[in-house]
């Protein structure tokens, strides 16, 4: 796998990093900058697209079954969190995409998972780029006066997206 790079305002130049889990069933993205707040407009929405270029074995082919982000968020009453999501081959039809919103109060971890429901192969012999295009957005909503926010992170501080991965042989 090899990570070509990923762009936005949640994912300034070297704020990105990626590893394949031994057996190559799930590829992490870790970001350490990916988060939106109300302290000022342009705070308030980041978005990171993340492109990732998969190499794998002839006669094999692959694709994403599901989508796990991990973050926090600490909205106060009122407030209002979203994530969204969209995953794609370049060159190829068939986009996945994901919303979903928190409602504050809270402020705690989360993890949302993102099962796809229509599987999108990578095509055999093709050697596409696997793009990612993700979003976190604050609002203070109505009521709310204190500080919103939210992040893709995980337990440890480390902002993660981790695609899981299914794999089959190419029919001829």
């Amino acid at each position: 796998m090899s990570f070509e790079g990923a762009s936005g305002t949640g994912c300034p130049h070297d704020s990105v990093t990626s590893s394949l889990s031994d057996g190559g069933r799930a590829i992490t993205l870790m970001y350490s900058r990916f988060e939106a707040t109300t302290d000022r407009a342009a705070e308030m929405i980041k978005r990171c697209t993340s492109k990732l270029k998969l190499h794998y074995p002839d006669g094999y082919t692959y694709a994403v079954v599901a989508v796990d982000h991990r973050g926090f968020h600490d909205l106060p009453a009122g407030a209002v969190g979203q994530l969204g999501a969209q995953y794609y081959f370049t060159g190829l039809e068939g986009e996945v995409a994901a919303r979903h919103r928190f409602e504050g109060p809270r402020s705690t971890t989360f993890h949302q998972r993102h099962e796809v429901a229509t599987e999108v192969w990578a095509p055999c012999g093709a050697d596409l780029t696997f793009n990612i295009n993700t979003s976190v957005a604050v609002s203070r909503g109505s009521g709310a006066t204190s500080r919103a926010t939210m992040a893709i992170d995980s337990q440890d501080g480390s902002v993660s997206e981790q695609l899981n991965l299914k794999w089959k042989r190419c029919t001829s």
